[in-house]
């Protein structure tokens, strides 16, 4: 009996390792091995491929914070190209809310408000729409798996220019102080601005193939900023929102002491906030005020509860940045005293402050909603009980009700409440001390005049990110 020939299975194995063919315009289709669809690639046409151009280079350093091979340059920030990439998942799309907190001076203003609330409102509330959309896809050269984030330009133009001039500041800054530890920005690794090749017939027939009828294509002009894709994950980037939600691995004995896996999730969630209030401090020193702060500006990794020690965090969303220069975290040093005007510092305090103010609203959200147990019944009062709360209803809680009395009128009226025992065992502390409580109170009575000096000049001490991280709250050992 004849044996059967086995070239013709050999060249089948050699020819499934070749990469994909491309068209001669430059539109390249393949399927994902992993069943994610067709991936589609910039349009550009064909030629020798180039590399990225500079927008900014650190220089040479012994980094830590493990950029591949970019590591051992310091952060680079590169200007891409469309082809450069592999579009392979839609993520999800978000929108921007414009908060404003209005102020009226004068008496008689004040006293309009108290008749007519709705004709001067305290706080106003906009939905500007879907801004920014996100998707995975990989680098066309080493099918790296990046995070790719599209700012349209007819809302979000601004946003995208203030995050790449955040990063700036940020790299400059961490390239010349803290190259030993990791950055504290989820790492940018460059931006593209989507030209006319996009409305060409061959890529929008390649769009419509790759992606659902629901995700449109991109239009030109519109900005996308290109991010390392955490490894190990995919969920993408974890955010401190994220985290009451997801689905926790349980150890075989946990069941035996459920206060065990209480104590282990409360040190999580504190680590968490450690390592943003560090992250806040670091953006501060190096002169970049984060502007909207929320548990979904705080990513984190990994996802498992257990493994604190290798927690990671870093801040993302810088869109509503300002550069408030460098140092600024740490207050105002005798040299620049003489060349700052009372009014320059006190709009880069307040800055500082409203970071603040607005990271210890987010700590809350993800306690509350990270440590409240369901209770027996429901009183009704201020809240219902058994949901996840946001930063509204506790700001409604702790300004409204008890007038931003944290430390005692909120934490006695807190004790009472079954479902919020844990959260008041963590912020009390092993001691009694109440060192949680008092932190908070610091953070969100931070925006409050700061004292003048008795010859009537601005004071220049505030409360710091970097000095809070000194409260005993904090400690890693606890």
């Amino acid at each position: 009996m004849a044996r059967p020939r086995a070239w013709p299975a050999l060249l089948a194995l050699l020819l499934a390792q070749l990469p994909p063919q491309r068209l001669s315009l430059g539109l390249s289709l393949r399927r994902h091995r992993r069943g994610l669809g067709s991936a589609l690639v910039g349009v550009g046409r064909r030629r020798a491929a180039a590399p990225p151009r500079m927008i900014y280079e650190g220089r040479d350093d012994d980094d830590g914070y493990g950029g591949g091979s970019t590591a051992a340059r310091g952060p680079q920030i590169l200007q891409f190209r469309p082809r450069d990439f592999v579009m392979e998942r839609f993520i999800g799309e978000a929108g921007v809310r414009e908060v404003t907190e209005w102020e009226y001076p004068g008496a008689e203003l004040s006293q309009a408000r108290q008749r007519d609330p709705f004709a001067n409102p305290k706080r106003t509330d906009q939905d500007l729409g879907v801004t920014v959309r996100y998707f995975e896809g990989r680098m066309q050269d080493d099918l790296r798996r990046v995070l790719l984030k599209e700012y349209f330009v007819s809302s979000a133009g601004n946003l995208a220019e203030k995050e790449l001039d955040a990063r700036v500041a940020i790299y400059q800054w961490w390239t010349r102080n803290a190259g030993s530890r990791g950055l504290p920005c989820t790492y940018l690794l460059g931006s593209l601005t989507a030209d006319e090749a996009f409305l060409r017939e061959d890529f929008l027939r390649g769009w419509r193939r790759t992606f659902p009828n629901r995700v449109q294509p991109p239009l030109p002009g519109n900005t996308w900023l290109v991010y390392s894709f955490p490894e190990g994950s995919s969920l993408g980037l974890l955010t401190a929102e994220m985290f009451p939600r997801l689905r926790q691995e349980v150890e075989p004995w946990d069941g035996l002491w459920p206060q065990r896996v209480a104590d282990r999730r409360a040190r999580f969630v504190r680590g968490i906030f450690r390592g943003a209030l560090s992250a806040l401090a670091d953006c501060h020193d190096a002169g970049v005020a984060h502007g909207s702060l929320s548990p979904a500006s705080i990513t984190f990794a990994p996802a498992d509860q257990r493994n604190l020690k290798d927690l990671t965090v870093q801040l993302q969303d810088f869109g509503f940045s300002t550069l408030i220069g460098a140092g600024a975290g740490a207050g105002v040093s005798d040299g620049e005293r003489e060349s700052i005007s009372a009014a320059a510092m006190k709009k880069r305090s307040d800055l500082v402050k409203e970071d603040l103010y607005a990271l210890g609203y987010a700590y809350l959200q993800l306690l509350f909603s990270s440590l409240t147990d369901s209770p027996a019944e429901d009183d009704g009062d201020v809240t219902p009980a058994g949901v996840v709360y946001d930063q509204e209803t506790l700001r409604a809680i702790i300004e409204d009700k008890f007038k931003s009395d944290f430390k005692d009128a909120v934490r006695l009226w807190a004790a009472e409440r079954e479902e919020w025992t844990r959260v008041c065992e963590e912020l009390d502390g092993p001691d009694g001390e109440a060192e949680g409580w008092k932190l908070l109170h610091a953070m969100i009575n931070c925006r409050k005049a700061a004292p003048v000096g008795t010859s009537g000049t601005l004071s220049l001490t505030f409360v710091s990110a970097r000095n809070l991280l000194a409260s005993p709250y904090l400690a890693v050992d606890r």
